[in-house]
Formats: C-alpha cells, sequence, structure tokens
C-alpha cells in the first residue's frame, strides 16, 4: 500500500520531530518541558504524553475480528506482531469515525495496544507550567486530569495508563457490550 505525499511528508516530520527530542542535551536552569503529540478523535482535539507511546503507525490495515468488545476495530501487523486496535474516539464518547483510522498509537511495550485515530497535529515542547490539573466540576473525563494548553488552545491530556487499564478490564464500560 502506498502512502500518499502529504501523510509521508507528516510521518517524516513526526519522526524527525519525535528523534530531535531525544538528541538535544538537557542544559542547566532550562525551564522543565514536557512532549506532547495533539491528536484528533472524534471531532475533539486531545494531547498524549509522547514518552507513553512506543510507536506511531501511519494507514495499517485493519482486520476486523468477532468480539463483544464494541470498541475493537480487529488486529493490525506490525514488525510482526498482531495488535489489537481499538477506537479512540469510541473510548472517549466521541463518535466514531467511518473512515479508516489515519494513525495508530501503540501503547505499551511489553503487551502492546493501539489506539486508532483520526489525525495526528503533530508534537508539541510545552514548559510545564502550560499543564495544569482540571476539577471535576470543570471536567469529568475518566481519561484525563490535566489539561495542556497549547497556542492553539487548550486539550484534554489523555492518561494513556487509565486508557489501557480500562480495555483491559473485563467488566469495564471500555469492553463491555
Amino acid at each position: 500500500m502506498s502512502e500518499s505525499p502529504s501523510l509521508a511528508s507528516k510521518a517524516l516530520a513526526l519522526r524527525r520531530a519525535f528523534d530531535a527530542s531525544f538528541a538535544e542535551p538537557a542544559t542547566r536552569g532550562e525551564v522543565a518541558s514536557v512532549d506532547l503529540l495533539l491528536l484528533r478523535a472524534g471531532a475533539r482535539r486531545y494531547a498524549v504524553r509522547l514518552r507513553d507511546v512506543a510507536e506511531i503507525a501511519a494507514r495499517r490495515p485493519v482486520v476486523p475480528v468477532p468480539s463483544s468488545a464494541p470498541h475493537l476495530l480487529g488486529l493490525a501487523g506490525l514488525r510482526g506482531t498482531l495488535l489489537p486496535v481499538f477506537d479512540l474516539a469510541g473510548l472517549l464518547g466521541e463518535p466514531a469515525s467511518s473512515s479508516t483510522p489515519g494513525w495508530l498509537l501503540v501503547c505499551e511495550r511489553a503487551d502492546p495496544i493501539a489506539l486508532a485515530v483520526r489525525d495526528l497535529e503533530g508534537h508539541v515542547r510545552l514548559p510545564s507550567a502550560s499543564i495544569r490539573a482540571v476539577s471535576a466540576a470543570d471536567h469529568d473525563h475518566r481519561f484525563g486530569r490535566e489539561m495542556a494548553h497549547t497556542d492553539a488552545g487548550p486539550c484534554l491530556l489523555l492518561e494513556i495508563s487509565r486508557l489501557t487499564a480500562a480495555i483491559r478490564a473485563p467488566t469495564s464500560p471500555a469492553t463491555a457490550a
């Protein structure tokens, strides 16, 4: 399957930004920062910590499998491994996209799970002060307790560990029919 030029260039730019974030030496006196991946799931913008993503894969075929988990899209092959692919928008209570997911976020290196997302907006490095806790009164999402305040506006900072725990929990709403 060939990738479109815009998808290939976006993947290359994301890869370079990701690699560069590890190549830069830490300096003293520098403001603490956090690397985030901005994405779209459903109609909303979200962010995830880059350190929580093991790999990003573009446009992989997903083969549907019978399952009682409503947000399991199927299985995808990546580097010789079959990964369960879950619709991130569905897990978040957003309307699912009818199109093929543009990107897979591979989470957890030991027992990987892939989260399908519609679009990646890019990588940002923000000062830690740009990440702020939200109160339950302001926001009641169970998969994130912080907001990332970016130049494009605030977005919920998803906790990958909470998402994968919900997927793996046998009676969770994320996996219940």
